[in-house]
């Protein structure tokens, strides 16, 4: 009865988790209250598991005979059940942080056909030359003499003109601000500038004085330049 019961609401269930945890490590640091949620439900049902085992037992050995072994045993699966949806919660807003903390999965469109890295989504066709985002990035990080961060950051301010902006790098000022470098080749460069561009809008409203603020590595940053620069 016991292997019965952790088979299907552990053993199942966890073999999807742990597959989420290599792609969501990220989101579990910035939200440690959902591991404490996850071990909060393990624990309770192993607890309920061990009860309705126990009360089974008896009743089918007849050792004791007790009255109430049967109804210990249904109140042993009920606490399991509990414990079991307290973990189908949490790793449910796994997932929910997971996606609203910028779809950090290595080949999920982040909705501009890229992944959290930059490179080109599942799906996507991927050119055969060049990938443009990263060299022109190479080529700020050496002519500035500074780091570029790659790791992808949505970042966003109340009453944007789009729901949210994804950069191609950021470098941190002395300020402990934010810049923002976008990197625009071939049509995309046009596209940016034509009339009614959110994201232009967008990123004239930093430029202008309003800062986009977001989470990286589980730290609040402010994003107060923009840096758009073609790559031929």
């Amino acid at each position: 009865m016991t292997e019965a019961i952790f088979t299907l609401a552990v053993v199942q269930p966890f073999q999807a988790t742990m597959d989420m945890l290599a792609i969501s490590a990220q989101t579990l640091w910035e939200h440690p209250d959902i591991i404490l949620e996850l071990l909060g439900g393990a624990a309770t049902f192993l607890g309920g598991a061990a009860v309705a085992a126990g009360g089974g037992a008896i009743t089918i050995t007849g050792v004791g005979a007790l009255a109430g072994a049967p109804a210990l045993a249904v109140a042993g699966v009920g606490v399991a059940g509990a414990g079991a949806t307290i973990m189908g919660d949490a790793a449910g807003r796994w997932l929910t942080e997971n996606h609203a903390g910028g779809d950090r999965i290595r080949g999920l469109d982040r909705g501009d056909g890229r992944d959290y890295l930059g490179h080109f989504a599942k799906g996507q066709n991927s050119p055969l030359w060049v990938d443009k985002e990263r060299i022109g990035l190479d080529k700020f990080a050496d002519e500035r003499h500074v780091d570029v961060i790659r790791t992808k950051v949505r970042v966003d301010f109340d009453n944007s003109p789009q729901n949210g902006r994804y950069y191609d790098g950021l470098v941190e000022n002395s300020d402990g601000t934010y810049t923002a470098v976008e990197i625009k080749s071939g049509s995309a460069y046009d596209e940016y500038f034509r009339p009614g561009s959110t994201q232009r809008q967008f990123d004239e409203l930093v430029n202008g004085g309003t800062s986009a603020t977001g989470r990286l590595d589980g730290n609040d940053i402010a994003i107060t330049r923009v840096i758009v620069r073609k790559e031929p």
